[in-house]
């Protein structure tokens, strides 16, 4: 998705309930499973600060410049 989108306009949201597990590429359960997540993306190459970006970094802007509308 990075890939496709960009790193700028991507991001992981804890709401997991639309998705089948075997659709995830490891065991993820809920939010406190996103640090398999974080080691994965740091295995693939993906610095901190990506990492950050599509954590929580992109929701905030997305909601800081919603709030402005």
């Amino acid at each position: 998705l990075i890939k496709n989108f960009g790193e700028n306009n991507f991001g992981f949201g804890s709401d997991l309930f639309g998705f089948k597990n075997n659709f995830l590429p490891i065991d993820i359960k809920g939010y406190s499973d996103f640090i398999k997540i974080e080691n994965e993306l740091k295995i693939l190459g993906y610095d901190n600060k990506i990492i950050n970006k599509i954590f929580y970094k992109n929701f905030e802007k997305f909601y800081k410049k919603r709030k402005e509308l």
